[in-house]
């Protein structure tokens, strides 16, 4: 490989551009994982709180995911130069901040009542 086309290899890969595939991809195979583990522990889990533990694991794995297309968005944006472009990306990362937010909340709400139901489990085997 030349100097030259060497150099043009590190300049194509240093772009924050080519970055937001991967990081893309990515966050998609991490969420596929997380619902494969969610659909797993659904089947095979242990009774009590199976479905709040893989409902869990799926808002988990939504949040992550969306961390990693939120990130990808913003190395996406770093060549936005037109208000139409600048208003799409806003209305992408509004929406994906505003799912962020409610999974996160579907997490909380998930975790308080698996937590009930594990101290109410305990109270009634002393």
């Amino acid at each position: 490989m030349t100097p030259d086309g060497f150099s043009a290899l590190l300049a194509a890969w240093m772009h924050p551009k080519a970055w937001a595939l991967p990081i893309e991809i990515l966050g998609s195979l991490y969420l596929a994982w997380s619902a494969a583990r969610a659909a797993l522990h659904l089947l095979t889990g242990p009774a009590l709180g199976r479905q709040e533990v893989a409902r869990l694991l799926l808002a988990d794995g939504v949040v992550t995911s969306l961390s990693f297309k939120a990130a990808a968005s913003l190395l996406k944006i770093l060549e936005v130069q037109t208000w139409s472009q600048i208003g799409m990306f806003a209305a992408v990362l509004a929406l994906r901040t505003a799912f962020k937010r409610f999974f996160g909340w579907e997490a909380e709400q998930v975790r308080r009542s698996l937590a009930q139901a594990q101290a109410e489990a305990a109270r009634q085997l002393q």
